[in-house]
C-alpha cells in the first residue's frame, strides 16, 4: 500500500508542476518598468554615475588622444608632431567635443531595456502594479526588489563603459582626423 501511496505523491507532484509550467508568466510593461525608474529615481543615479565616469574619462582624454596620435601608422613623423601640436593648444576643444558625444547618450532606455530583462525573473507584472500602488518607503528588504534593482543596474553599467569609451574614440577621431 505504501507504493501506491508514493506513486500517487509522485504523480499528484507531477500534475502540479504541469499545471503551474502552463500558467503563463505575464510580461512586464515598459510603462511598468518607467514608472518604477520614475519612482526610485534611477534617472538621476543614473546621471551621477555618468557623470564621474565622464571626469574620469576626461582626466586621461588628452593621454589617450596622444597614445591615438603614435598608433597611426600611416602618419608621418611631421603630420605626428602637429598634431601632438595641436593636441596641446586645443584640449579644451577636444574636452568639449567628448562632452557633446557623451550628452547624445540616453541611459534611461538603457536601464528601462535591462529592468525589462531582468524584471520577469522576480516579479510579475501584477506584483509591480501593487508594489507601485503602494506607499513610498514601503518597500522592504524581504522583497526581490533590490536584487532586481541591482542586477539591473550592474547589467547598465556594463553595456555603459563601451558607449563611453566608443564615445572618447569618436571625439579624438573627429579632433585629428
Amino acid at each position: 500500500m505504501k507504493r501506491w501511496q508514493a506513486l500517487l505523491a509522485v504523480a499528484l507532484v507531477v500534475q502540479l508542476n504541469w499545471a503551474n509550467a502552463e500558467t503563463p508568466v505575464q510580461p512586464v510593461s515598459r510603462e511598468t518598468v518607467k514608472a518604477l525608474i520614475q519612482r526610485f529615481e534611477f534617472n538621476g543615479q543614473l546621471q551621477q554615475m555618468l557623470a564621474a565616469i565622464v571626469q574620469q574619462t576626461q582626466s586621461t582624454l588628452p593621454q589617450v588622444a596622444d597614445e591615438w596620435i603614435d598608433q597611426r601608422p600611416y602618419w608621418d613623423f611631421d603630420k605626428r608632431q602637429h598634431s601632438k601640436q595641436q593636441l596641446a593648444k586645443q584640449q579644451d576643444k577636444l574636452l568639449q567635443a567628448f562632452a557633446d558625444e557623451i550628452k547624445q547618450l540616453d541611459l534611461t532606455v538603457l536601464m528601462e531595456d535591462n529592468l525589462l530583462a531582468v524584471s520577469g525573473q522576480y516579479f510579475q507584472e501584477s506584483d509591480l502594479q501593487t508594489l507601485l500602488q503602494s506607499p513610498v518607503g514601503s518597500e522592504t528588504s524581504s522583497t526581490p526588489l533590490p536584487a532586481m534593482l541591482t542586477e539591473a543596474m550592474q547589467r547598465t553599467m556594463k553595456q555603459m563603459m563601451p558607449l563611453i569609451g566608443a564615445a572618447r574614440d569618436r571625439a579624438i577621431e573627429k579632433q585629428f582626423n
